[in-house]
């Protein structure tokens, strides 16, 4: 919660603009003092009434205590604010560290990208929603895969293999990472640039459902939708810190996401199984640049991390483990 506060640019603002105003008081006050008591022992020294130098000095000696504490103040805020993050287990000094312009202005660019975003989520979601969803019958197993163990070109685990290499093998120099250009975000992809959820997108709509072409559907999306209401799909949910290595299986969409106070989704991450083997499993993971590059991963990228329950030393995301069980009944492939 205090880490998305200490990065909200506009609250940022109102820090900077009071510790503007502090510094401004601690520069102007103790000059003001200081000529005060210099007065102070200037009329000291030329008062002939002693009650009256008695006062002056009283006076200059308070103003001296005055100033002390003010060269203080910084030290004292300094401890209590170091005292505050003990006791509450929560950074708060961070708010102050990132109240200059250089921060402000960096994360006044994201906050307008992720603002832009959440606005393109929301149309996104309700021209989803309006639309009628794709007509879907049972997969038949038993022929997902032929007597050569090769998987079928039309299955969602074969129309994902199939964009994966095209993405990684193609005739290209090499896809980069994006998740705010039209090139990235628009479903199908035409270009070199994708992301995590924008290749699930459109994995998705090559498999045969139309619903998905346009602007891409994020990863709140695919941790909120109806999957099996939808689509008949199984939906297997999993906790925060949860290992879900030996739960996933090839084909499977795997969803994580952070979680807020109110238990709704944030921005997180998806992939899609190419090969559950244990700790030796690999996705097709389009999350990162180097996840993409020419000819890296072209059987797909090894997951560990994506499936522990730690990541970066924390506890993994919850989420979701998103299992097609059901195909198109008008599959373009």
């Amino acid at each position: 919660m205090f880490t998305e506060i200490c990065e909200n640019p506009n609250i940022l603002k109102v820090i900077y603009f009071i510790q503007t105003l502090i510094n401004i008081a601690l520069t102007v006050i103790p000059i003001l003092i200081i000529v005060f008591i210099i007065i102070d022992l200037f009329k000291n020294n030329i008062q002939n009434n002693d009650n009256e130098s008695k006062k002056n000095l009283s006076q200059a000696i308070k103003r001296v205590i005055y100033l002390t504490i003010i060269f203080l103040v910084p030290s004292i805020v300094n401890v209590t604010m170091s005292l505050i993050n003990y006791l509450f287990d929560e950074n708060w000094t961070s708010c102050i560290e990132n109240a200059n312009m250089s921060e402000i202005e960096k994360y006044q660019k994201i906050y307008d990208e992720q603002e832009a975003i959440e606005k393109e989520e929301k149309e996104s979601e309700r021209e989803y929603l309006s639309m009628p969803k794709t007509e879907m019958k049972p997969i038949n197993f038993s022929n997902n895969q032929n007597s050569n163990n090769t998987i079928p070109t039309d299955s969602f685990q074969g129309v994902a293999k199939t964009l994966w290499q095209k993405i990684v093998t193609g005739n290209h120099e090499s896809f980069t990472y994006s998740t705010t250009s039209y090139e990235a975000t628009h479903i199908p992809l035409t270009g070199t640039q994708c992301n995590c959820s924008s290749y699930v997108s459109w994995v998705l709509y090559e498999y045969g459902l139309n619903e998905f072409k346009g602007t891409q559907k994020r990863t709140k999306f695919f941790y909120n939708n109806d999957w099996e209401k939808y689509y008949g799909w199984t939906v297997i949910k999993f906790g925060k810190g949860e290992d879900i290595t030996n739960l996933v299986k090839s084909g499977d969409i795997v969803v994580r996401t952070p979680l807020d106070k109110a238990g709704k989704a944030k921005p997180g991450h998806v992939a899609i199984i190419a090969e559950a083997k244990g700790n030796a499993t690999t996705a097709y993971d389009c999350g990162k640049t180097e996840n993409v590059e020419k000819d890296k991963y072209p059987n797909g990228r090894p997951e560990k991390w994506f499936l522990g329950s730690k990541h970066d030393g924390k506890d993994n995301n919850p989420g979701k483990i998103i299992r097609v069980t059901t195909k198109p009944v008008n599959n373009r492939r």
